[in-house]
């Protein structure tokens, strides 16, 4: 299938935005340019919401919370609508997949994996958990009696980024809906026709006025919602610098967080481990789109012993990757997403190359593309872990791949980084491999595979920030607890 000319999907409102239930006009005269990765051609100009525009989605959604329904709708009301916003999502699904290939680069197989089937069994299983979830708790001791309440925390910042915009929809804002919070979305810069079309499903879905509300801008639009004393809570997923920028300027009003903040995902392959599951559970979970994802294991350390054989198995794993067009169906990956990202992967192949690293793999432009902000999947060997692109997160698709002579040495190294998101342990031997695991200081580690799980608790510790996404644990961080003190026999004003 030859690229397309030019946009030949029907984007609504591509000159507005979605604040307050209703699609308004701008307040902003900024502008910016929706850029083709894949051919680097402008595909369209939209309005570049900036602080006007963050007050007022701010506005709206502090009144839906404090004077709206939506917080003492039951959960079987809310869970309706929520309902009714996942079948929207499934009903334009073909054309919000196609916006994304075209404003970010991503191939036919990931988006449909992750869009067209996870992003519904995500959601519809936030849906089964909050039916059963308790959020009210009767406490008694032997001189207290007490209610504890699970409440809404207010209104929830949510912060997307361009590497899936559409399933963090499930792990970050219907949890917080489903919680009974308000919400301001500001998804990344790169994804505004995904947004408008995210926006739709919000819209057909009928949820009460201002509940729901995007801001899509750049710098200005995020630094003045993180700083508005009427954000109760924010749910971000950026860099470390991003988070830390994040907290100075959110400190004034303190409110709630939960930061995934990138990861430099080590995978620990013992002795034992089988080499052809391995290598291509290792592909696949340091390339998933190009290693635009935090949980890259960009990161693999294998027993000395076996160097050589995983280096040409992965290295020709690695070769076989098709980078071509999206639109294709043939190629497994697109162009990176932004062209930073092309030119820091590039940086970061030429330092590991003077710190003595070995291209195995990649390391270069696919032949054929002169445009586009396309690269290679690339594997490079004969480094330390104290180089910098072992150090430090790529978010593109460049892999380290590190010896070890002893397993207490692989998980030294393994923990010796800033990050700790996910990890990954491979052997044939599975009580080993939750032996090694359990030492890996990261808040998800797998066995036998590299991806991470969208059902169970996930989030990272360290340098990689704290809080949890998915699973019940996801839905109950946007509350906040209660006490009612019903009854007690005790007074510490009691005179003596």
């Amino acid at each position: 299938m030859p690229h397309p000319a030019s946009l030949d999907i029907d984007v609504p409102h591509l000159d507005r935005f979605y604040i307050g239930s209703s699609w308004v006009e701008p307040a902003t005269s900024a502008t910016r340019e929706v850029i083709s990765p894949t051919t680097e051609q402008v595909l369209a100009s939209v309005p570049d919401a900036g602080r006007i525009d963050a007050e007022r989605a701010v506005r709206a959604a502090r009144s839906a919370f404090d004077s709206g329904p939506w917080p003492h709708m039951t959960m079987s009301e809310r869970i309706e609508v929520c309902e009714r916003l996942i079948a929207a999502l499934e009903q334009r699904m073909p054309v919000i997949n196609r916006a994304w290939a075209f404003e970010s680069g991503v191939a036919k197989k990931h988006r449909e994996a992750l869009n067209t089937m996870m992003t519904p069994a995500v959601g519809r299983e936030n849906l089964r958990l909050a039916v059963g979830m308790s959020f009210e708790e009767i406490r008694e001791s032997a001189t207290e009696r007490a209610l504890l309440s699970r409440e809404p925390v207010g209104v929830v910042l949510a912060v997307l980024t361009y590497n899936g915009p559409v399933i963090q929809m499930t792990k970050k804002v219907l949890p917080a809906l489903l919680a009974g919070n308000t919400v301001v979305i500001k998804p990344a810069p790169e994804s505004q026709l995904t947004t408008r079309l995210l926006a739709q499903c919000f819209d057909d879905a009928g949820f009460p006025t201002g509940v729901v509300n995007f801001v899509p801008g750049g710098t200005e639009a995020s630094q003045s919602l993180v700083a508005h004393p009427g954000i109760d809570f924010i749910t971000l997923t950026a860099g470390m610098e991003i988070g830390t920028d994040v907290l100075r300027r959110s400190a004034s009003h303190m409110p709630r967080t939960v930061f995934e903040l990138g990861g430099k995902g080590p995978a620990i392959v013992l002795a034992d481990a089988e080499l052809e599951p391995t290598v291509a559970a290792l592909a696949g979970g340091a390339m998933s789109f190009l290693g635009q994802i935090c949980t890259a294991q960009s990161r693999i350390f294998v027993p000395r012993s076996r160097y050589e054989d995983f280096s040409e198995a992965l290295g020709k794993a690695y070769s076989a990757m098709r980078v071509g067009d999206p639109f294709d169906d043939e190629p497994e990956f697109g162009p990176l997403a932004v062209e930073r990202a092309l030119r820091r992967s590039e940086r970061f192949v030429e330092s590991a190359q003077r710190q003595g690293g070995t291209v195995v793999a990649g390391g270069r432009r696919p032949d054929g593309f002169d445009k586009g902000w396309f690269y290679e999947p690339t594997l490079i060997r004969d480094l330390n872990n104290d180089t910098e692109i072992c150090q430090n997160e790529v978010f593109g698709p460049v892999t380290a791949l590190l010896a070890y002579d002893t397993v207490d040495e692989a998980v030294e190294a393994a923990n010796d980084t800033r990050y700790g998101l996910m990890g990954s342990v491979f052997s044939a031997d599975s009580d080993a491999a939750r032996l090694v695991a359990r030492r890996v200081r990261c808040g998800m580690v797998a066995i036998n595979h590299g991806a991470p799980s969208l059902g169970n608790p996930f989030g990272g510790v360290r340098g990689s920030g704290w809080g949890r996404e998915c699973g019940p644990e996801g839905i109950y961080e946007f509350t906040q607890l209660k006490t009612t003190l019903l009854s007690t026999t005790f007074s510490m004003f009691e005179s003596r």
